[in-house]
């Protein structure tokens, strides 16, 4: 992960194909870990890929974290997680786009499988799962909803 200047002239010198986009308020606890699964995942598409975080916030070490693993860092004080995303997409200068949660890990494999199934032409996006740092009751209620709902569905098809 390089930090990147972000003028115009650095903006065409080198191919991005990953920008990773991970919005984060006071994730002093988990953004080391997010990185460093990222650095892994990464490992195949060297100078390929730049990590923006978006502050959003924040009043812990996430900012001083993050520029230790040399991320691009943007502030952000909007209240609305779909505005904090885009602020980094609106930067992003790769050909692809993830974002991911501070408090998840990625796989080795993501961003390679990633790029196999978007290279195909038969996919435009998706969405994969991680490996989850904290269990908030909003994720816990979905995941119960989810469930109960996915145990009536089979009840009724039976």
């Amino acid at each position: 992960m390089k930090v990147k200047e972000n003028s115009s002239k650095d903006k065409y010198q080198e191919d991005i194909k990953f920008s990773i986009i991970i919005p984060a308020h006071n994730e002093e606890k988990y953004l080391g870990k997010c990185l460093d699964s990222i650095s892994a995942a990464s490992k195949l598409y060297e100078n390929q890929v730049e990590v923006i975080v978006v502050l959003n916030r924040c009043t812990d070490r996430t900012e001083e974290i993050a520029k230790t693993y040399k991320c691009i860092t943007i502030k952000n004080s909007d209240k609305n997680l779909s505005k904090i995303r885009n602020a980094g997409v609106d930067i992003a200068r790769g050909e692809i786009i993830v974002t991911i949660d501070a408090d998840t890990q990625m796989k080795d494999h993501m961003l390679s499988t990633v790029d196999k199934y978007l290279t195909t032409k038969k996919y435009i996006g998706g969405g994969v799962t991680g490996k989850f740092e904290r269990m908030s009751v909003g994720i816990f209620v979905t995941t119960l909803l989810l469930i109960g709902r996915y145990s009536l569905n089979m009840v009724l098809y039976l």
